[in-house]
């Protein structure tokens, strides 16, 4: 994990949502990290489709609990399936790509850091 890209990312969200809490922006580190493997293995192919549908349901259940932080927190989340970049992307409401987030495709969001 790249301690600089921890620090530019929280005090970027900060920047739009002081209020935000050191457990919520961990969550969000953690879920990002874990989708990322997730693609990864989506990428390179599965074994199996037992494994397949693990990862599918995984992927539910993370997906589900960055909505709810990204509401809780006063944003919107953008969720890049491709493994060679981030998986989540931040908009908050006074951001360039608040109201268009499929069309801008992260450029603008607050990349979330993996480990």
């Amino acid at each position: 994990m790249n301690t600089r890209n921890i620090v530019e990312f929280t005090l970027s969200v900060a920047k739009h949502n002081p209020s935000i809490e050191t457990r919520q922006l961990t969550d969000l580190i953690t879920y990002a990290s874990e989708l990322h493997k997730l693609y990864e293995r989506q990428c390179n192919g599965y074994y199996s489709t037992r494994a397949e549908n693990r990862d599918l349901k995984c992927e539910e259940n993370i997906l589900n609990s960055v909505r709810d932080i990204a509401n809780a927190i006063g944003c919107n989340f953008y969720n890049n399936r491709d493994p060679r970049g981030l998986p989540i992307y931040l908009y908050f409401p006074d951001m360039i790509g608040y109201n268009d987030i499929l069309s801008d495709g992260g450029w603008h969001g607050i990349g979330v850091p993996i480990r």
